[in-house]
């Protein structure tokens, strides 16, 4: 059972997710500092580990920076409010980012971890799916989408989302071991 709901919603939404895998571009067509986030991609195939989590940062800040400084104002106060454990006035708050800066990917992310958090599989699916629009590479946004699909008993979803982290960074931490356990103990197909 869901979190949030009905099992069948849960599990149509968590294949729109999948199928949109299926047919993302593998990198976005436009965004903000876009030629420092393929530079930082391509150091996430690296052989140096030390680079390899530098690079992650990178991407990890880029994604959290905004043009607009009034964003990023908004942005640090809907964390603060997450960080306090005052998860419903965050969601406002990111609700409020969402609406003002629709095409900042990561506005999406952070109010799908949230939903997440409180149990609200379909809304952090919904926002996944956003992300995912903005930023086919988000590794963030894959690994909890893969989160909810284990929780929610979908695991060939999960495998999925898996494998799209290993595709655009392949030496995620912990990502491999999971790809591994589903190799070892292969998921019932859900349709």
């Amino acid at each position: 059972m869901t979190h949030d709901g009905n099992a069948a919603t849960i599990h149509s939404e968590v294949w729109q997710v999948v199928e949109l895998l299926e047919r993302l571009p593998a990198t976005p067509t436009t965004g903000h500092r876009l030629d420092e986030l393929l530079i930082a991609f391509d150091a996430l195939s690296l052989n140096d580990e030390a680079a390899r989590r530098d690079a992650e940062t990178q991407i990890w800040a880029i994604w959290a920076d905004h043009v607009d400084p009034q964003a990023k104002l908004e942005m640090k106060r809907a964390m603060d409010l997450c960080g306090a454990g005052q998860l419903s006035t965050a969601i406002a708050e990111f609700d409020s980012l969402i609406e003002h800066y629709p095409v900042w990917a990561e506005a999406w992310n952070k109010r799908a971890t949230v939903h997440f958090l409180i149990g609200n599989d379909s809304a952090s699916v919904r926002d996944v799916y956003q992300t995912l629009l903005l930023e086919p590479r988000h590794f963030g946004a894959l690994s909890g989408f893969a989160q909810i699909c284990v929780r929610n008993n979908a695991q060939d979803a999960a495998q999925a989302a898996f494998h799209h982290v290993l595709h655009v960074y392949h030496s995620a931490i912990g990502v491999a071991n999971a790809v591994a356990r589903f190799a070892e103990d292969p998921p019932n197909t859900l349709h």
